[in-house]
């Protein structure tokens, strides 16, 4: 076989294995780059029933959970909708640091005072660190009898 021949297959087959091997990119991660360390938050229970007598308390347990090494302090918080008044929100503790790829867990207390209507409220439960900031939805049935 002629050198030239020789030559041209060389550099062809040298082509080939590149795009092979760039083409496996999530494979081998060059060309992919990882996703940043990330945290969930979820509560449980995700819907709570509480008499409206003064001072009831129902409490939920929320979860933060480590995603790829997450391992920052998250500080917990609610936002309720409008109409809350008389109804008061105590996480304990107020913040949270879970391991890398584990979890760490706080406890929602929530307390009405008297007066407060038979009404379904929604809050959210958020959940902040230096960058991302994550929130879940719980449900709140208050019953006046």
């Amino acid at each position: 076989m002629p050198k030239r021949a020789v030559a041209v297959m060389a550099v062809t087959v040298s082509i080939i294995l590149l795009i092979l091997f760039f083409s496996q990119d999530s494979i081998f991660g060059f060309l992919t780059p990882a996703a940043p360390p990330d945290f969930g938050i979820s509560a449980s229970p995700s819907s709570l029933s509480l008499l409206g007598l003064a001072g009831s308390s129902v409490s939920t347990t929320v979860t933060v959970r480590s995603i790829r090494g997450f391992s920052s302090e998250v500080s917990l918080n609610v936002t309720p909708s409008t109409g809350f008044f008389g109804i008061t929100f105590t996480f304990n503790p107020d913040r949270v640091t879970p391991p890398a790829d584990g979890q760490a867990e706080s406890t929602l207390t929530i307390t009405v005072d008297a007066g407060v209507p038979s009404k379904v409220y929604f809050i959210d439960v958020t959940g902040r660190s230096d960058e991302p900031s994550r929130r879940h939805t719980v449900r709140i049935q208050v019953i006046v009898e």
